[in-house]
């Protein structure tokens, strides 16, 4: 007899009640140890995934120490081909043609324009390009005297000639991005003294920097837009929002003097 038997249930008697539930427990027994491997299966599957996030983690903070290694070594590349370059000059508005006549193209400018005393000893000049007056790439021997020439370029303002460093890409790049901030200070605060050290804006002995993917920082990694504004004695939200949006920097990366983002996303909408 079973408990499905509804129409005998009235006339079982307790010892038959007493074996038919004795027979539900045996079969609940029966169930519940069916569910064990099932849990335990549940608990390996838990376990298992509790060590594949711990191995992610793993991999990521390996990755993390790995992408910094890869700039720390980008860094040393770029400060080792500075060094080597640290001898070269590049002079743009010289109307040498040829490799032949750069030297004496270089010792004439030197001589009449940038009134060097001495006579620089050139290890050699080319043209950089084939354009009608292309730079030419000069390298002299001593450093002093590429230091001197240097000193001496204040008088090329408004000449149409131009002489610089021979930086390595990634430095000139930098450079670049740097140097079109410098002439919007210069612009909205013709009063402000900036200058440029290689890749480095420099304004009242605050050194910045421009980083990919993150804009101007200071010495310290902190984001500048604040601190430039403040030196400017004007906002430069509207112009750095303008100018990140071009150059791939994200607008959570800005925040302008009350820190409210929203404030700059609206500028930047509205400058797109």
């Amino acid at each position: 007899m079973s408990l499905d038997d509804s129409s005998n249930l009235s006339q079982i008697t307790i010892g038959q009640l007493k074996l038919l539930l004795a027979e539900v427990y045996d079969e609940r027994f029966v169930q519940k140890g069916e569910l064990e491997p099932i849990k335990a299966e549940i608990n390996a599957l838990k376990n298992e995934n509790l060590t594949i996030k711990a191995e992610n983690e793993k991999i990521k903070n390996e990755n993390q120490d790995l992408k910094k290694d890869i700039i720390l070594l980008g860094d040393r590349m770029v400060s080792q081909e500075n060094r080597a370059r640290k001898n070269n000059l590049v002079f743009g508005g010289l109307a040498a043609q040829s490799e032949i006549t750069c030297s004496s193209y270089v010792s004439k400018f030197l001589s009449e324009v940038l009134k060097i005393p001495h006579a620089p000893v050139i290890v050699r000049a080319f043209p950089m390009g084939k354009s009608n007056k292309p730079p030419i790439l000069t390298e002299f021997l001593r450093s002093d005297d590429v230091f001197m020439i240097l000193k001496n370029t204040h008088v090329l303002k408004n000449t149409g000639y131009y002489v610089q460093r021979d930086f390595p890409a990634e430095v000139r790049a930098k450079r670049s991005k740097m140097l079109q901030i410098k002439k919007e200070l210069s612009r909205v605060n013709p009063t402000l003294k900036t200058s440029l050290r290689d890749d480095k804006l420099i304004i009242q002995n605050v050194i910045y920097e421009w980083v990919e993917e993150r804009g101007v920082l200071d010495a310290n990694g902190t984001h500048a837009v604040d601190q430039l504004g403040r030196q400017a004695g004007v906002s430069m939200d509207g112009f750095l929002a303008s100018f990140y949006a071009r150059n791939g920097v994200m607008v959570w990366q800005l925040a302008d003097n009350h820190g409210n983002l929203d404030c700059l996303l609206g500028k930047m909408i509205s400058l797109s």
